[in-house]
């Protein structure tokens, strides 16, 4: 559709818009999936998260986590914005490219590993988010590995840095995992809580985590308890 004059393809969105009525899930705006602008604030632009915890292994980010992104990646987790994948994954896909170079060199290249997200999230959503976003980028976890929870973690949007550890710590077990080298995937990073309790699963199964890939990076960063930017489960299961 690209390559059709620009007339026409707005003409043939707005008749879309009216058969599938549909906003924008960056901004709202009524008749686009997503508008130019939120699409435009979506470019990748991958890069190592600082100030995360000195246990937590090292991130690559490709967006932060505000505005638009933020609100698309809320409706598509939350919302049944399933469609909005097709937008978000290139940021993941651009993270784990940007690391694989220094993880893949030597040796047999790392595996893909997905953050697990509760069980009731899954009911409620129907689907993984973060697996689908991996798949929407043409990439594959690995399918001998996996992380999983082994207990109930509680909502981490409400708690601060040192709660949301406690919180975490000891929830994951990783089946598989012996004598593997895996990057870890996830939406968000905030405090690196969750990458460190999932990483701290790999190594006690007798694996190494080499590095991990976020599609965004929440900056605030949160001492006490406190409003937090939105649900992501890269803090939040």
């Amino acid at each position: 559709m690209s390559d059709l004059p620009s007339a026409l393809v707005a003409t043939v969105r707005d008749a879309l818009a009216v058969l599938l009525p549909v906003d924008c899930g960056g901004c709202g705006q009524p008749g686009l999936a997503l508008c130019p602008r939120c699409r435009a604030s979506m470019t990748p632009q991958p890069a190592a998260v600082d100030g995360l915890p000195a246990e937590a292994p090292g991130v690559t980010a490709a967006l932060r986590y505000e505005g638009a992104v933020a609100a698309a990646l809320r409706r598509y987790k939350d919302a049944g914005r399933v469609d909005l994948a097709r937008a978000l994954a290139p940021a993941l896909r651009a993270s784990i490219v940007e690391l694989w170079p220094a993880v893949a060199a030597g040796g047999e290249p790392p595996g893909l590993l997905v953050v697990p997200a509760s069980r009731p999230a899954l009911r409620r959503r129907g689907y993984a988010p973060v697996a689908r976003l991996l798949q929407s980028a043409g990439l594959r976890a690995t399918s001998s590995t996996r992380l999983e929870l082994t207990r109930r973690v509680g909502d981490q949007a409400d708690l601060g840095r040192e709660e949301r550890r406690a919180n975490v710590s000891g929830a994951m077990r990783a089946v598989g995992a012996r004598g593997g080298r895996f990057v870890l995937v996830d939406d968000v990073v905030t405090t690196g809580a969750t990458l460190t309790e999932a990483a701290r699963a790999v190594v006690a199964a007798g694996g190494q985590v080499v590095a991990a890939a976020c599609l965004a990076h929440a900056e605030r960063r949160l001492q006490t308890t406190s409003e937090t930017p939105g649900h992501h489960s890269a803090d939040d299961q």
